[in-house]
């Protein structure tokens, strides 16, 4: 007899045929970020359900870990093979977390970090836009004088008025299609 039909007669023997090939719904207890499992209560009450993993390789760094909330309901079942559990889905989430090579991404309610932080906040695009083209107002104020100005020379016996030699072109408004990147929205 194969290995196969052992453990399909061990199961229908053991009536576990329900557990393995569904998911059980339960609701979450505690969440451990560190070893990215989470302790949960299924509702029909059975046994608690202990370091229940978030990701399939739970040794790996990368990849894809939601974190659900505590007190949300979650649907786990047994990986292919094997008696230990994973979410397969969650209600409300605490906490994501996304790396794929280089990148990472960590989302919460608090916001979003891309990469770590290091660089600091995304642009406020709208508000920036409005700052710089102030900045262009006073700058476009100060040729209008500068353009607008002549100077009086007087010398022994006769007053003239010059204008510049020189005018100056004005700064042009900032667009922030220039330089808005609109692959990331907030």
């Amino acid at each position: 007899m194969s290995e196969t039909n052992i453990r399909n007669i061990i199961r229908q023997l053991s009536h576990d045929h329900d557990t393995v090939n569904s998911g059980i719904i339960a609701t979450v207890k505690a969440v451990d970020m560190q070893k990215r499992t989470i302790d949960a209560e299924p509702l029909d009450g059975s046994a608690p359900l202990l370091d229940i993993n978030l990701q399939a390789n739970q040794g790996s760094n990368f990849g894809v870990v939601v974190y659900p909330k505590v007190g949300s309901y979650v649907i786990v079942g047994p990986t292919c093979g094997s008696r230990a559990f994973v979410v397969w889905t969650t209600d409300e989430i605490d906490r994501v977390e996304v790396k794929i090579g280089g990148t990472s991404v960590e989302a919460d309610g608090d916001g979003i970090i891309f990469n770590g932080g290091e660089r600091g906040g995304l642009v406020k695009i709208n508000e920036l836009t409005q700052k710089l083209n102030g900045l262009v107002n006073i700058v476009n104020n100060f040729i209008n004088i500068y353009n607008n100005h002549t100077h009086v020379c007087t010398s022994p016996g006769s007053t003239s008025a010059t204008p510049l030699p020189m005018q100056a072109d004005s700064a042009e408004t900032f667009n922030k299609n220039d330089y808005e990147n609109k692959l990331i929205k907030q």
